[in-house]
């Protein structure tokens, strides 16, 4: 039944080796399979995120996600501090080699440190077969950058991406290959759930009430019972468990074409509510920046608090409908701030916004000043000529320079961490 679904292409899926700690051992001249660093930001109290973890590390024992007091005391660690501007400029260096052997449309950059590639077409042209590629692919990043990665292979990007996840860090040459022929002995047996491509834990929560506690079970499983439990979900997990992905590389949507635009923030301490409402108007005047840098107007917006976790209350997420698309920042503040006030009295650990069901407006710049939005939208977009011209900041709000802003704080972020 599933034959006709089966893609018969070869897939690369390679993922760089804790990206973040091996750069910064390598920018330092030290070998992250010696060297005992971690990435973190010391400033944000001893609760902070540690980011990453060098090989070396890992090989200790040390999991790659922890908080830095759970750091082992009985080990001399090197602290980094985050960098994430050299992290992207790094990852760009790394996509311009990639460029170098296959066309731009047979890649698929799934984050800052992995990607699926399309070999199919290039094992003729290479003279090699998948796995001389993978081998080859992976002494020139170590030739070139001094970086380690695990590579996957398969037939379609599920079975590349598992065989990379799964068994690529345990090989000797970090190489793994997943097929048809082999998802009876490397996939079915796994009963880690949550450690297979798009499976949380909730997810294996839910799976287990079902019964299902491996995935072969998943892979033999109702299908029908399971798209009535997780809806379209559920066809995708039935799938992915049985191998079959027909998804292409050369099929995958543009990123570039937004649905929305979502910020959050984890705060560095528990903090009270009325200590929050300003931090959100920051992040509202980072969001309605964006919109305006993108020429877009946003119609729908939504809150998500996550309290601490000694407060024991479920998330707050709720979003507003606005009558109509917008830009006016006040009118965005305002929706928010409204659902703000429907959160419970309670320390809060983390923020999100959400600005979604995006229109454009027009784009014709000598529109910009008459832009039914009066006097204050039209000083915005003044602002950012101004600010685009002379440099970022040469012109602000006045509101950011109270002590409880930290706007100028968050313009130094990419992605919530340290730019440099």
């Amino acid at each position: 039944m599933l034959e006709q679904f089966k893609l018969h292409d070869n897939i690369i899926c390679i993922d760089l080796k804790s990206f973040y700690a091996s750069a910064e051992c390598i920018a330092i001249n030290k070998d992250p399979l010696k060297y005992d660093l971690v990435v973190a930001d010391t400033s944000r109290g001893k609760g902070s995120i540690v980011l990453a973890v060098s090989p070396s590390l890992k090989a200790k024992g040390v999991p790659g996600r922890l908080r830095i007091f759970e750091l082992p005391r009985n080990i001399k660690i090197h602290i980094a501090k985050p960098r994430m501007s050299y992290y992207i400029y790094l990852s760009n260096q790394i996509l311009k080699m990639y460029l170098e052997y296959f066309a731009s449309n047979d890649i698929l950059i799934y984050s800052i440190d992995e990607v699926f590639i399309d070999a199919t077409s290039y094992l003729k042209l290479y003279q090699k077969t998948t796995y001389e590629l993978a081998q080859f692919l992976l002494a020139e990043l170590y030739k070139r950058f001094k970086l380690l990665a695990t590579c996957g292979i398969g037939p379609n990007l599920v079975l590349a991406k598992f065989a990379m996840d799964i068994e690529a860090k345990h090989s000797n040459d970090y190489i793994a290959e997943f097929n048809y022929d082999n998802i009876d002995t490397k996939l079915w047996p796994i009963t880690d759930l949550k450690s297979c491509w798009g499976i949380g834990k909730g997810i294996e929560k839910r799976l287990h009430k079902l019964g299902i506690k491996s995935m072969y079970d998943l892979a033999h499983f109702d299908i029908y019972q399971l798209v009535d439990e997780f809806g379209i979900l559920g066809e995708e997990l039935f799938l992915h468990a049985n191998g079959i992905d027909v998804s292409k590389i050369q099929e995958q949507p543009i990123l570039n074409e937004r649905k929305g635009y979502n910020i959050s923030h984890t705060l560095y301490k528990n903090t009270p509510k009325y200590q929050v409402e300003p931090i959100i108007k920051d992040m509202i005047l980072t969001q309605v920046e964006r919109l305006r840098n993108d020429h877009k107007m946003c119609q729908v917006v939504a809150l998500h608090i996550r309290f601490a976790h000694d407060e024991n209350l479920s998330s707050f997420s709720k979003q507003h409908k606005l009558n109509k698309p917008t830009i006016d920042i006040k009118e965005i503040t305002q929706a928010i701030l409204s659902l703000f006030s429907e959160v419970e009295e309670a320390k809060i650990r983390k923020i999100g916004i959400s600005l979604t069901n995006l229109k454009p407006f027009e784009q014709n710049q000598l529109d910009i000043f008459t832009y039914n939005k009066k006097n204050d939208t039209k000083l915005d977009y003044a602002t950012d000529i101004v600010n685009t011209k002379f440099g970022e900041n040469t012109i602000f709000k006045a509101r950011v320079l109270q002590e409880d802003s930290q706007y100028f704080t968050r313009k130094k972020l990419i992605g919530g961490h340290n730019a440099k």
